[in-house]
């Protein structure tokens, strides 16, 4: 992943640590996995996502989630631990989106989707991956309207601005993993899948009887309007 910072710097993960690269001076610096408390927890870096409110760069690896101040150059972490329910279930991290405000943030695990609060980083709600009959959770994404969509291996998922449960969205024609989540400016979210192209609906659409555009996979069909 690769995200752009308030002060235009680019960071992005790799396979071999965190890049940073400073479109001013073009400066280049890779931050690497180290055995130490302030370094990353892994060299692999599986997504990052900046939370612009608190200025932190949240970077997911195979081994937890690192969090870096960018003004002050820092890293902080939060481990997976099966013996605390206010710490992450999963060790793999795939994906982060907002959380429910502007205090939480949303992380995919291998073993569920956790809510983790900034003022204390630790998790205060967790969805596991049965919820969503499901073995992983691969994205998650609030829309504008708070609406909160959860996309795993065995399709994508909704759960409606102030309702309590998920349902499954559009299950007779996405029957394939989601990988990836973004709702455009005209409230449309599209949908990458695993093996059956890129798919696009409106947030707003009846999860039974919503008809998805294909822009890849499926030339029968177009983008929704």
């Amino acid at each position: 992943g690769i995200v752009v910072d308030s002060a235009g710097t680019i960071w992005a993960g790799t396979r071999a640590g965190l890049a940073r690269l400073n479109y001013k001076d073009t400066s280049f610096q890779i931050y690497h996995g180290e055995k130490s408390e302030t370094s990353l927890t892994g060299e692999e870096i599986e997504c990052v996502y900046l939370n612009a409110v608190k200025k932190l760069l949240w970077i997911g690896t195979p081994s937890g989630v690192s969090m870096l101040d960018t003004s002050q150059r820092w890293f902080t972490h939060l481990y997976p631990s099966s013996g605390s329910p206010s710490n992450l279930a999963g060790r793999m991290v795939r994906g982060f989106a907002a959380g429910e405000n502007a205090d939480s943030v949303l992380a995919c695990t291998d073993r569920a989707l956790e809510q983790v609060d900034l003022r204390t980083n630790k998790v205060v709600a967790r969805y596991e991956a049965d919820t969503f009959n499901s073995l992983e959770i691969n994205a998650a994404l609030t829309d504008r309207s708070g609406n909160l969509w959860v996309g795993t291996d065995s399709g994508l998922h909704r759960r409606a601005n102030g309702a309590s449960q998920f349902k499954p969205f559009c299950p007779l024609h996405l029957q394939d993993g989601v990988t990836n989540l973004l709702e455009d400016s005209k409230g449309r979210l599209w949908i990458g899948t695993e093996s059956s192209g890129l798919a696009v609906c409106h947030t707003s659409a009846d999860p039974d009887r919503a008809s998805l555009g294909r822009v890849f996979g499926n030339t029968d069909k177009t983008p929704a309007p």
